[in-house]
């Protein structure tokens, strides 16, 4: 058995003239990829188009899945984008943990690319969905080794 079970949904929000640089798809398979990365994890679903509520219903008919939301928006401060996520509870739809992070901070990373890309900004945002399991993987106290290969 799993030591940790999850639903994955993901939200786009309306980001104007930056829709066409993300491949939501690629950041939602990026993340699920680097959860299923630790043995002890198992990825039981994943939706695409998820809203908030959604997500808060399905923690609260959920036995043992932890239901990840994921929402990618625009942010207000800077006209970047920016992932945010909450991990609800089975149940009880409590916020186990919850945060953000900027698919900019990658953007010095490997190898130089248009910025106003396809390719560059879903790259971008596959690093910030990792980033984000990492994340979830820490409040569950569940470590991934450097490489891809589980602890």
């Amino acid at each position: 058995k799993p030591a940790l079970t999850v639903v994955v949904g993901f939200e786009r929000m309306n980001y104007y003239g930056n829709a066409a640089t993300v491949d939501e798809g690629a950041a939602l398979r990026a993340l699920v990829d680097r959860l299923n990365d630790h043995a002890g994890v198992e990825v039981a679903d994943t939706k695409l188009n998820m809203s908030r509520s959604d997500a808060l219903r399905a923690a609260k008919v959920e036995k043992e899945a932890y239901v990840i939301y994921v929402e990618i928006s625009l942010d207000q401060m800077d006209g970047g984008l920016r992932m945010s996520y909450w991990v609800y509870s089975p149940q009880t739809a409590k916020i186990k943990t919850s945060g953000r992070t900027y698919p900019q901070m990658y953007r010095n990373r490997g190898v130089i690319l248009n910025p106003r890309s396809t390719v560059y900004g879903t790259r971008q945002m596959e690093e910030a969905a990792r980033d984000a399991a990492e994340r979830i993987l820490k409040a569950f106290q569940l470590h991934l080794a450097s490489g891809p290969e589980a602890t």
